[in-house]
């Protein structure tokens, strides 16, 4: 019988935006999807999605996509993690570890992905440039 390990109703909170950071987190059946994204003003770095769920999420990765002026100027997956985890992230680098400019207003938004496929039901979460 195969190991199974819930979440812990703390677990499965949608985490506190941390002061200074650019995040943003919503609500997911199971727990929660948040995109995390670094960087300092107009240069971002990379972001850290991150889905908790009360079930295990496997073969996952996430599609990230930088949008401005009505257009996709950017569109990075993570690549796929083929571990099983009941909190997974993934990370998706804009400029190979160093700064991409974007301009003020530039949406960077993620979707979850497992097993090849889009899942409908995390939303797409988006960080707007300040």
């Amino acid at each position: 019988m195969p190991y199974v390990q819930y979440l812990t109703a703390e677990q499965a909170k949608v985490p506190e935006t941390a002061p200074g950071s650019a995040e943003v987190c919503q609500t997911a059946p199971g727990g929660y999807i948040c995109n995390y994204l670094h960087g300092s003003g107009n240069l971002i770095q990379r972001a850290d999605v991150i889905r908790a769920n009360t079930s295990q999420e496997c073969n996952y990765e996430a599609q990230v996509r930088v949008i401005w002026g009505g257009r996709v100027h950017q569109e990075v997956w993570t690549g796929v993690s083929h571990n099983c985890s009941y909190r997974a992230t993934v990370v998706a680098y804009f400029a190979g570890g160093g700064d991409k400019w974007v301009p003020t207003g530039t949406m960077v938004c993620a979707t979850w992905w497992e097993n090849g496929v889009r899942d409908p039901h995390t939303g797409t979460p988006c960080v707007t440039v300040t």
